[in-house]
């Protein structure tokens, strides 16, 4: 048997290639700042219960200021530091969320959904009860991506099964819970956030989250 090592292909940036995302949108900044039509803010809708929509404010924030490498391990080039989402670095665009963009859930309804018996119950009413403040956002707000905070209690019922739940039953209402929304086409992404487990356990996740956004690069030919 023969081995070949197949080099890594250089990924295109905005000013020239190179072969690490994280460092050619650092350097050289996203592949679409070419397009002299991009947009420079990413508006941010907002579904959720209160407390959750200001952990989730708070933690935008600090993907705007950036985040501090991972002084502790050796290896710099994989937790390296993040210089923040803004008009002048890396993926040269402004972050906008605002109570406009904001539907709050009512405690009580999220109460009602735990309480249900059946996962598939369970899961058919949580997706009914973003999917209204979701349509709204699309239908009613200029937002780009729409995110889902999701509370402990609503995220465990959902995810946790018996052995009376119907397991054909509830994967396709998960199926149902992450396609329906995209039925508008005004917002390019939907995505569910469920709340850390402490007020900053989720800032390695937002350096994560900040640099998967799409269009930063193009693999060359």
């Amino acid at each position: 048997m023969k081995l070949t090592t197949v080099p890594e292909p250089l990924l295109e940036f905005g000013t020239g290639t190179h072969i690490c995302p994280r460092t050619g949108i650092e350097h050289l900044g996203v592949y679409d700042k070419r397009d002299e039509l991009r947009r420079t803010e990413l508006r941010i809708g907002v579904v959720g219960r209160g407390e959750g929509v200001d952990l989730l404010d708070d933690w935008l924030e600090r993907c705007r200021n950036g985040i501090e490498r991972k002084t502790e391990s050796k290896l710099l080039n994989l937790f390296r530091a993040f210089g923040g989402i803004n008009q002048d670095y890396g993926f040269l665009t402004r972050i906008i969320n605002s109570p406009q963009y904001t539907r709050t859930i009512k405690k009580s309804d999220i109460s009602a959904v735990v309480k249900l018996a059946s996962r598939a119950e369970r899961v058919g009413k949580a997706v009914e009860l973003y999917y209204e403040q979701i349509r709204f956002l699309a239908e009613n707000r200029s937002v780009d991506v729409i995110v889902c905070v999701m509370p402990n209690e609503m995220f465990d019922s959902i995810t946790t099964t018996s052995e009376s739940d119907d397991d054909d039953s509830t994967g396709w209402r998960r199926s149902a819970a992450s396609a329906r929304p995209m039925t508008w086409r005004a917002a390019n992404m939907v995505i569910a956030w469920r709340l850390p487990s402490n007020r900053w356990s989720g800032s390695r996740r937002a350096y994560r989250c900040c640099w998967s956004r799409r269009r930063s690069f193009s693999r060359t030919p």
